[in-house]
């Protein structure tokens, strides 16, 4: 990877330097922020949106700037590792996500929560450790495209 002329291997490690913000900030492609590159493990990291629906006391769905689902579609020459995963967390929550690893092998896989209270729930925000109200899956290796949606059954 690198910024500039013949300062990387070829287009697809070609970086440039957002000068805007506080402090620069290397950016890949058209606008995506690079958290950090590990050149020892292979790794690239960038952030990701956040997918939510949330809803009002009386059940109606609440606008919110983040939609209920996102698509990580536009990184041909990356796939995702074993470091992420997808979280839901709340009560009544359903999470999933629909990956290709090649243009002919497609599935789905995706979590639910449960819980009798919020505040059952909220005990278990921080480490999702198999109580109520949270639950994880880990997104496969090697692929190369993601659709994530996160709903509600029973909208709250």
């Amino acid at each position: 990877f690198g910024i500039g002329d013949d300062c990387f291997y070829d287009h697809t490690f070609s970086l440039r330097c957002n000068q805007t913000s506080p402090s620069p900030t290397p950016i890949y492609g058209t606008n995506l922020e690079v958290l950090s590159i590990t050149l020892v493990e292979g790794q690239i990291r960038f952030p990701s949106s956040v997918a939510r629906q949330c809803y009002s006391g009386s059940g109606e769905p609440l606008p919110y700037r983040h939609p209920g689902s996102w698509s990580w579609t536009n990184l041909p020459f990356f796939t995702f590792s074993r470091h992420n995963t997808l979280v839901a967390t709340g009560c009544d929550a359903i999470a999933w996500f629909r990956v290709k690893r090649s243009l002919n092998r497609s599935y789905s896989l995706g979590c639910s929560t449960q819980c009798a209270s919020l505040q059952e729930a909220d005990k278990n925000i921080e480490s999702c450790s198999g109580g109520s109200g949270c639950c994880q899956i880990e997104i496969p290796e090697g692929v190369h495209f993601i659709n994530i949606t996160a709903r509600s059954d029973n909208n709250y």
